[in-house]
């Protein structure tokens, strides 16, 4: 990924999510789309029983960030150190009285790794973590996205118009937005919450904007090279479902079904799968195995 595409995705996230600016965010991601030649997003899946039906009813799998590999993703950063020190100092001034300046700091240090290990908050971060569900999809074919997400290409690429992707977020209230990458998530101020956040005056619209910034923010290693864009939900009917995962109707319109590396784009030949009425396109040079 160029710096300049590495730029615009974090222009593009902090106008909309931090500063409330859709209109100048909307430029930065266009500006990042419009290098996309192809004008196509990609999706990289298994050959599992829940992808084949979620393809055979034209619809979209999506997940709570719990059941990724990176036990990082979307997690929820409180800047705990800051929270405690005001507690402290402002909202329990009375109870703690006035401590001393070079004390503060290491008392508030030693309150905050305590609160990191207590099962009750532990717990807590879990579940608003997984208040979302999430589709990562990208712009990008490359052979470690076959290799990692669609399993040693034994798996499916999905291929997405451009328009198609954007007309069904509009229909289904969903955000689509491309993934910031940083050097140290952990670190990034812009998506902790601290006292500010927490305060009674402060509205929920702006701690949900910055819940969905931290969504879209991976670290720039090993991730990057994944070009990501994600599909958000955050409505609130879905965050009060139990269940695991839940599927948005979506027009899927063309596929490719790989099981060696390369597939050729350039010639593509068009099979039809027995049993559903959708088509697979395949590279002219590709062995078809039948996975239905």
């Amino acid at each position: 990924m160029t710096r300049k595409e590495l730029l615009l995705r974090q222009k593009a996230a902090l106008a909309i999510y931090k500063d409330n600016n859709i209109d100048c965010g909307v430029r930065y991601a266009k500006e990042l789309f419009d290098r996309n030649m192809e004008m196509k997003f990609y999706r990289f899946r298994p050959a599992e029983q829940y992808e084949i039906d979620a393809i055979d009813n034209a619809q979209i799998y999506l997940c709570r960030p719990k059941l990724y590999e990176d036990q990082g993703d979307c997690e929820w950063i409180d800047d705990l150190e800051a929270l405690v020190k005001y507690d402290i100092m402002i909202r329990n001034n009375k109870k703690y009285g006035r401590i001393p300046p070079s004390y503060l700091s290491e008392l508030s240090r030693q309150v905050a790794e305590r609160l990191r290990e207590d099962p009750k908050y532990i717990n807590l971060k879990n579940r608003v973590r997984n208040m979302c569900l999430v589709a990562c999809i990208t712009d990008k074919v490359n052979a470690s996205m076959w290799k990692k997400y669609a399993v040693n290409c034994t798996g499916v690429c999905l291929e997405y118009d451009v328009e198609d992707v954007f007309e069904a977020i509009r229909k289904e209230h969903l955000h689509l937005f491309p993934i910031w990458y940083v050097d140290d998530r952990k670190k990034v101020k812009d998506i902790q919450f601290g006292p500010d956040d927490y305060a009674e005056e402060a509205p929920d619209e702006k701690m949900m904007r910055k819940y969905i910034l931290s969504c879209l923010t991976k670290n720039k290693i090993p991730y990057s090279c994944e070009s990501e864009w994600r599909i958000l939900c955050v409505l609130p009917y879905i965050l009060e479902e139990k269940t695991e995962n839940y599927i948005i109707l979506y027009d899927l319109k063309k596929y490719i079904l790989e099981k060696t590396f390369p597939i050729i784009y350039g010639l593509k030949k068009e099979f039809e799968i027995s049993q559903t009425n959708i088509r697979y396109h395949l590279g002219n040079k590709v062995m078809y195995n039948k996975i239905f």
